[in-house]
């Protein structure tokens, strides 16, 4: 917990650093917390980074399009620039949610530690599905096709919240994603893995289904996704598989022998 003093301080310096520090372009926010004294594995605490974040974001909600480049600034600067950034985000993305997704979308393109996408979306992205799906869900399956692993396994993560979160949008959000099975990367054959293992752990029922569907698919995409998310045993899923592995097609042929072995193991342990 944050001193009580050291929130005026920080709340003073913050709003100094808004009013004198960022219309000049000075966007070095660490300023503001360089002198707070308590070290965590020798830095600062990260509720005093939100603490400063919450105040900037309340500040910069009135105007917030005239920050964008304080914005890309935190994105690129580091894992505090980037906690920054989430706590802001959702402030100020709703004011303007199609300009801040779009702004949020760049941020994307080239991010590498999954655990700063989901903040991000955590905090600004899922809010706007949980209000409005149906506005704003086709717009994040489009980042699935950003070139990012990163990307793809944050926005499984998200995905699986929403779902939690309404499992009524399950059989919507699976049918999109299904639209990725089509000549997928290797990045989405994984992705479409994940997220097919995280559907089965909501709704075994709807899972068990998609299993039924294709039990009868010779195509080695969908074969490589189907076997690689086993997460249990069902004769119908061992049907499939016992049929697949008789295959002509190695590449169909390979998966469904790993799947059985998966399925084996899920049947006797």
């Amino acid at each position: 917990m944050i001193p009580m003093d050291w929130k005026i301080r920080l709340q003073q310096d913050t709003e100094d650093f808004f009013s004198r520090k960022l219309p000049r372009d000075e966007f070095n926010f660490e300023i503001i917390y360089n002198a707070y004294p308590e070290r965590i594995d020798n830095k600062v605490p990260k509720e005093v980074i939100t603490f400063i974040a919450k105040t900037l974001a309340k500040k910069m909600a009135k105007k917030p399009m005239e920050y964008v480049e304080f914005y890309k600034y935190l994105w690129k600067k580091d894992d505090y620039g980037r906690w920054a950034l989430a706590y802001i985000m959702a402030r100020v993305i709703k004011k303007d949610p199609v300009f801040f997704t779009d702004l949020i979308a760049g941020f994307l393109h080239k991010a590498k530690d999954p655990h700063d996408i989901i903040l991000l979306l955590d905090k600004a992205v899922l809010p706007l599905l949980k209000k409005d799906t149906s506005k704003y869900l086709d717009m994040v399956m489009k980042w699935f096709k950003e070139d990012n692993e990163a990307v793809k396994e944050s926005l499984v993560k998200l995905l699986e919240k929403l779902m939690k979160f309404n499992p009524d949008l399950i059989k919507d959000i699976f049918k999109r994603l299904e639209t990725y099975w089509f000549n997928p990367s290797a990045e989405m054959i994984t992705a479409n893995i994940r997220f097919l293992k995280v559907l089965g752990k909501i709704d075994e029922e709807f899972y068990l289904s998609v299993y039924e569907k294709y039990k009868n698919t010779r195509q080695p995409d969908f074969v490589e996704i189907l076997t690689g998310a086993i997460i249990l045993y069902d004769e119908v899923i061992e049907q499939a598989v016992n049929m697949w592995v008789r295959s002509g097609n190695a590449r169909l042929k390979r998966a469904a022998l790993n799947g059985q072995k998966l399925l084996n193991r899920k049947k006797n342990g």
